[in-house]
């Protein structure tokens, strides 16, 4: 009998036991919001902890391998009722995963207690077939052509498409060190119907020019933001029915990135030996200022020539030059570029105007002017042609009075019968005659004066501007400071890989560096420095400006030109020094 109550007793005793350990492991617990997500998306995940005394903050160490910890939140609520008191402490933890596929969060100590283990799954937003649930964020781009030509134009579009109400959120630009980029204009919004959804759709459009062949990975664009979670008033209601929390915006933040683009870039074709400019299409057009059929000697006439090239920037584009034309003078004056954008791509614009001077009489060959280009569209080599004009020039009066009464020709019979009527040998004046001869003379002086014009319009065009004091305070006067301007100019020349504007620039510098050398052209400054590299870079640039290398592409460092410069003007101050001009003393000695 006594063994059987002791019996009782010890069972009583398990039961109290397990009962006991059982409620102190349920006093802890844990649940996700989701069990699906898309990739980027937020999760939260709400650790509850029930009893009478304060619990410890969970340790959340274990989820650091699989997820980011964007923040925990903490919220206590206590309750007294018929006399017994609870307390109930909640953290709320928002997560990103960092993995695709079915992820485990490890159970997690909250002071003596330990949380069971929860399923995620996470997927792809490209598996979106799969399941059920649209994504609330994704990222869609578009490469219009992922195998160009090296700097051919590419559109890339890139789609935000937004299914809840957006808070906050940015959006990155692509970027990547072998291309350029151009911004087609300002951002569109729209909504667009897609996987059943209606989405607030915001697209960004851009053009990419390849500086060099090879494939490539375009890092993907990147999202980060939060929404206002439209699940909010569900998720929001913590404790019971009363629903002290129900009020409270639930804020939801994302991260999104879109697919990685790949593109194989093409190398210009090997039979291209000329200016390397591969385009949609091409229009050259130019304008006179006035007709060519009224030329005269000495007379200047303007011929403005309009370059538009759709596909290229107007600082891809080669500056025109004419040919020289027989018995004529030819005055360029400096291009203009400019770079037209629309959503459709870029059009690169470069306009150029001549002023022409006949010089002699007769009919001259003005020869044709072809810009060669190659054709994205049908892939093959074209041409941009202006045809050949053969104008005709005529003599100015000048000329034409110079001419009137040459020594072998027949005297006019008006003059002869007033020479007959002059029999008493006084002086005949001869009306006629001195208003054609006075005539020619001022017309040869205005000819001239009108040549003269010119030619000094010419010469100081072409000349360096001189310095000229002035009461007004000035910088170009202080040779460093006009220096580093000029330094200035070269470095943004090469950053924009601006060959036309970078020989300007360049002989600029020169000039005003080293004003006794008389430098004026790039082969003079290649025959002026004292550097072998940076003389062979300049001529390798000569030669791209003219032809003999035109596809040459500058790829120059900052850095490597300004150690050029400083060094140039070291080594000939170092030579002025070692060499100093011997020039005889003020006061010579007796």
């Amino acid at each position: 009998m006594v063994y059987s109550k002791f019996n009782i007793f010890l069972h009583l005793m398990l039961i109290m036991l397990l009962t006991v350990s059982k409620v102190s492991h349920a006093e802890v617990s844990a649940h996700l919001s989701r069990s699906i997500v898309y990739e980027g998306e937020q999760v939260n995940l709400t650790i509850r902890a029930q009893g009478s005394t304060k619990k410890d903050a969970p340790d959340l160490s274990p989820l650091e391998a699989d997820f980011e910890i964007l923040g925990t939140a903490k919220s206590e609520q206590f309750r007294s009722i018929n006399g017994q008191t609870s307390h109930t402490t909640e953290w709320t933890i928002n997560l990103i995963p960092k993995k695709l596929g079915k992820l485990e969060l490890p159970p997690l100590t909250v002071g003596h207690e330990v949380t069971y283990p929860l399923q995620l799954e996470v997927i792809a937003i490209k598996e979106l077939d799969t399941h059920n649930q649209a994504p609330l964020l994704f990222i869609e781009s578009n490469l219009d052509n992922d195998n160009p030509y090296v700097q051919q134009q590419s559109i890339l579009t890139v789609k935000l498409y937004i299914g809840a109400e957006l808070k906050e959120g940015t959006l990155s630009e692509p970027n990547h060190s072998q291309f350029v980029f151009e911004s087609l204009g300002e951002q569109k919004r729209y909504d667009e119907l897609k996987y059943g959804v209606r989405y607030s759709v915001v697209e960004r459009r851009y053009a990419l020019f390849a500086q060099q062949s090879g494939n490539y990975v375009i890092d993907p664009i990147l999202f980060s933001g939060t929404i206002i979670d439209p699940d909010a008033t569900e998720n929001s209601q913590s404790f019971g029915n009363r629903g002290w929390r129900q009020f409270r915006p639930a804020v939801r933040k994302l991260s999104r990135k879109s697919p990685e683009i790949s593109i194989q870039v093409q190398p210009k074709p090997n039979d291209v030996h000329v200016h390397w400019m591969p385009a949609t299409s091409v229009k050259l057009t130019e304008d006179w200022s006035r007709p060519l059929d009224a030329l005269r000697i000495g007379e200047p006439i303007t011929r403005t020539i309009r370059l538009e090239v759709t596909g290229q920037r107007g600082s891809q584009l080669k500056n025109i030059d004419l040919q020289p034309i027989q018995g004529w003078q030819i005055y360029p004056d400096q291009a203009t570029i400019d770079t037209r954008i629309s959503s459709e791509g870029v059009t690169g614009i470069l306009q150029r105007k001549f002023a022409l001077v006949p010089e002699s009489p007769g009919e001259t060959l003005i020869p044709a002017l072809k810009i060669h280009w190659w054709d994205t569209i049908s892939d093959q080599p074209r041409i941009a042609e202006l045809p050949d004009q053969i104008p005709q020039v005529l003599a100015t009066q000048a000329h034409a009075g110079t001419n009137l009464l040459p020594q072998d020709s027949p005297v006019p019979l008006s003059r002869l019968e007033m020479k007959q009527n002059s029999s008493d040998g006084s002086d005949v004046h001869y009306s006629d005659y001195q208003f054609w001869k006075w005539l020619a003379v001022m017309s040869v002086i205005g000819w001239i004066s009108t040549v003269g014009f010119f030619w000094l319009r010419y010469r100081k065009g072409i000349e360096p501007k001189k310095f000229e004091p002035s009461n007004k305070p000035t910088n170009h006067g202080n040779p460093i400071t006009v220096r580093n301007s000029t330094q200035t100019q070269i470095f943004q020349a090469l950053e924009e890989m601006d060959t036309e504007a970078l020989k300007e620039s360049l002989i600029h510098w020169s000039q005003n560096t080293f004003p006794q050398a008389n430098i004026k052209t790039l082969i003079h400054l290649a025959d002026f420095v004292q550097q072998t590299e940076f003389e062979h870079w300049i001529r390798k640039l000569e030669s791209s400006l003219y032809g003999q290398n035109g596809n040459m592409t500058i790829h120059l460092q900052k850095a490597t030109m300004k150690q050029w410069l400083d060094n140039e003007v070291e080594l000939h101050k170092a030579n002025k020094q070692e060499n100093p001009s011997k020039l005889p003393p003020l006061y010579p000695a007796s």
